[in-house]
């Protein structure tokens, strides 16, 4: 038989044929495949092109079947019966494959025969390929990767987000390359990647992406593996742009550490209500100050109120609480408050309060100062004032009942002697000094009483 009529009739045969079937050699390209088998691979390459390696082919374990080792195998075991991961439009679809070896005067070759799937099969399929759709569209950043890393899933909101689409990224190897370029940090990925296995699941692993136009995402990533591949794949990644929070986080941090910086460097007993939970936090300053060990403070703010002398208490705790009410920017007030050992302080305390974006107040932050030692002064001057008052009104009497004996005397001398120049002089100046005397001490007096 010729050529020409060998040719015909395999052609012919494969015509019949109506499951999928194609023929390679033993460099594993496709010499003849019928429609079928072209029409499983609608959108992957023609015969005569086509390679064994362009079919994707995966184990039950989603491992990628070598030709060579798959060569090797059909020619030991003929039929050599699988069940088998074939590349198709939306992933991987499982198929029973028989490989049959044959020789001829023109080489060895395997046919390769897909069955056809049982009616669970398909429905199965259909519902994968359902999911798979749904999965694409799903508003989640969500991938697929084989043994080596690469990307083998790439849904649309990987697209949107990432800017990279399918045909770039899925099958490249440079993939993983692209999102993190820096090459140690990509080893360190890589060498967790590989641990997966082990651990069937890392949750909220958090990676700084790379993005197709150079900016930086920040992805929360949750890596799922399993023995049992879903939808054709055994390692999925599901990820959360965390960008924004990521980056409000580290405000936040920087503001705490700037909050502790400032309550250190001051003498203040520093305090944060939180105007929802009525929890009240304090820095070192509440111990510093007033001698609470830290085990001792409630934090609520009704500790603090307790806190406060009895008859302070209604007076300020109702004030603070109406500027609140009333949304003020700013509280203050002076009261005593007690220590440790039960005496009181006198206290200078304000707050600024924060409100949210809807003018609600939510958090309160303010400072209590002991200002003891002055109070103790503005008593002692208000003592020491009211003392020297007293001295002065007592005294005042006594300087003017000899002052008025001595403006009478004056008075007789210039009434008996009302022509003796040197007298009349004297008596002048005896009433000039008695004037002046009568004014300083009715000054003296105006200003003390």
């Amino acid at each position: 038989m010729n050529n020409v009529i060998q040719a015909s009739l395999l052609q012919f045969a494969l015509s019949k044929t109506k499951d999928p079937l194609c023929i390679l050699d033993k460099a594993g390209r496709v010499v003849q495949e019928n429609a079928a088998f072209a029409a499983l691979l609608a959108n992957g390459p023609k015969a005569g092109t086509a390679h064994f390696d362009d079919f994707g082919l995966t184990d039950v374990r989603n491992h990628r079947m070598d030709w060579n080792d798959w060569f090797a195998a059909s020619k030991t075991e003929s039929p050599l019966t699988q069940r088998l991961g074939i590349k198709q439009q939306y992933g991987v679809r499982f198929h029973q494959t028989e490989a049959y070896y044959y020789n001829d005067a023109h080489g060895e070759f395997v046919c390769l025969l897909v069955k056809p799937r049982t009616p669970e099969e398909y429905a199965d399929e259909v519902d994968e390929e359902h999911l798979m759709q749904v999965v694409d569209e799903f508003p989640t950043l969500m991938c697929a990767w084989d043994d080596l890393g690469n990307f083998r899933f790439w849904n649309r909101e990987c697209e949107r987000v990432f800017g990279y689409p399918k045909a770039e990224i899925v099958g490249n190897p440079d993939g993983m390359a692209y999102l993190y370029p820096d090459p140690g940090e990509r080893a360190k990925i890589m060498s967790k990647w590989g641990k997966r296995q082990q651990v069937s699941r890392i949750r909220d692993w958090e990676l700084e992406v790379t993005c197709k136009d150079g900016s930086k995402r920040i992805i929360s990533w949750t890596i799922q593996y399993d023995s049992e591949s879903f939808m054709g794949f055994h390692t999925w990644g599901i990820g959360v742009d965390v960008t924004d929070k990521v980056q409000a986080r580290k405000v936040l941090e920087i503001n705490e550490k700037r909050y502790n910086i400032i309550s250190k460097a001051t003498n203040d007993a520093v305090w944060d209500w939180d105007l929802l939970t009525n929890d009240l936090f304090w820095n070192d300053g509440i111990t510093n100050l007033f001698g609470h060990p830290d085990e001792q403070i409630e934090k609520c703010i009704d500790w603090w109120e307790n806190n406060i002398h009895p008859e302070d208490r209604e007076r300020v705790a109702s004030r603070i609480h109406d500027f609140v009410e009333r949304g003020q920017d700013f509280w203050w007030d002076e009261y005593r408050f007690r220590r440790q050992d039960d005496s009181y302080a006198f206290v200078y305390d304000k707050g600024h309060i924060i409100k949210d974006p809807e003018g609600k107040p939510v958090r309160m932050i303010g400072g209590i100062l002991d200002i003891t030692e002055r109070k103790v002064y503005e008593q002692n001057l208000v003592l020491k004032n009211h003392q020297i008052a007293e001295y002065v009104f007592h005294n005042s009497h006594r300087v003017r009942a000899p002052l008025a004996r001595l403006m009478g005397l004056a008075q007789l001398l210039a009434e008996h002697h009302p022509d003796v120049s040197e007298s009349k002089e004297m008596i002048e100046k005896i009433r000039a000094a008695a004037d002046e005397i009568e004014h300083l001490t009715r000054a003296v007096s105006n200003i003390m009483l």
